[in-house]
């Protein structure tokens, strides 16, 4: 069975923006969601994992991702 991840996203990236729209947090939510975006772009890594999506939980990759941002942090300073 395949499945059209746009068909899926869209749903979910328009109560994003909505939620930022109406709580005025629109060009934060924006940014944020952009430096997302990149991170995900330029890690293989980060790629791995959520392409792996059946095989990890959403808190699994929750900490994952909070570890890799943390590790990019330090590694920044």
């Amino acid at each position: 069975m395949s499945i059209n991840v746009s068909k899926v996203a869209e749903p979910y990236a328009g109560a994003l923006m909505d939620l930022a729209k109406s709580s005025g947090t629109l060009k934060e939510t924006t940014n944020d969601m952009n430096i997302v975006s990149q991170f995900l772009a330029n890690s293989s890594d980060l790629k791995k994992v959520f392409r792996k999506s059946p095989n990890y939980s959403r808190s699994k990759k929750r900490i994952l991702l909070k570890i890799y941002l943390a590790n990019r942090l330090v590694q920044a300073l």
